[in-house]
């Protein structure tokens, strides 16, 4: 039998051709198959898209179960240690926390904001009569300018009219489905039940997880690249949990200013 003579070189070069005309038949597939290709993706984020809620939320809720967890310790764990009864706790404790919020949100402020812009729109005649009254006694030493001005007046008011018409009518519309939906929110938790399911496995899980994923990436890459890759991550992860409680806290203490500071005033709209 003939010995084949393997050399490295050309073997590596031959590989590299290989992968490199896969890689191009691949992508040659995917042009012709355009239609194909997204229909069967469609149907696959479909299929995992509870996965990713499930994953979006247990990443959310992870810093309230910490700290929850963490308090439940201190509570329970005097005598002996009970890692998954605290954990447990955790974790029931941040999904209700999180449901609580998004039906909060749906069922009083979004109902609210959406009233409040309502009321603007109702209130837009008497501002285009303000604006139109304060326009002539600024124009009356320029006539020419006045009368047309008068005359844009009409086509203005009527464009704005019929916008707002349609956009009120909406509006009522709209809210009576953020609350309805709100209710249901509160009932049951709707779409997003097995994203909530998942999430709870997630969360309960989450080292065994952690672990599987480290695995993973140590053994997709080598020793140095791996550690640079898991360094990334955790940066990453901080980074991004650090961007979100700073928003959340900024946002919570400017808004509850601007709601005391509005109704000491007496102002309109403070909610």
């Amino acid at each position: 039998m003939m010995k084949i003579d393997w050399n490295s070189k050309y073997t590596t070069i031959s590989a590299y051709a290989v992968i490199v005309f896969c890689i191009c038949t691949l992508i040659m597939l995917v042009i012709v198959k355009f239609a194909s290709v997204t229909a069967v993706a469609a149907k696959f984020l479909k299929a995992i898209a509870p996965i990713i809620w499930g994953f979006a939320i247990a990443y959310l809720l992870n810093p309230i179960m910490v700290r929850l967890e963490a308090l439940f310790k201190k509570l329970i764990e005097k005598k002996a240690p009970h890692p998954k009864l605290c954990r447990t706790l955790a974790v029931v404790c941040s999904v209700v926390i999180g449901l609580g919020a998004i039906s909060a949100l749906v069922a009083i402020i979004v109902p609210q904001v959406l009233e409040s812009v309502q009321t603007i729109f109702e209130n837009v005649p008497l501002y285009m009569q303000n604006i139109y009254t304060w326009t002539n006694s600024m124009l009356e030493n320029y006539p020419d300018v006045a009368a047309y001005v008068n005359e844009q007046y009409d086509t203005i008011r009527t464009t704005v009219f019929n916008a707002i018409n349609n956009i009120v009518p909406n509006l009522t519309q709209w809210a009576s489905k953020l609350k309805d939906g709100a209710v249901g929110v509160i009932g049951g938790v709707g779409n997003f039940a097995i994203g909530f399911i998942v999430s709870v496995y997630f969360l309960t899980d989450k080292e065994k997880f952690l672990a599987q994923g480290r695995k993973l990436v140590t053994a997709l890459f080598p020793l140095r690249t791996s550690a640079h890759v898991l360094d990334i991550c955790n940066k990453t992860n901080r980074s991004v949990m650090n961007f979100l409680s700073g928003n959340i806290l900024d946002s919570l203490i400017i808004g509850c200013i601007c709601f005391i500071a509005m109704k000491i005033m007496g102002l309109e709209y403070a909610l």
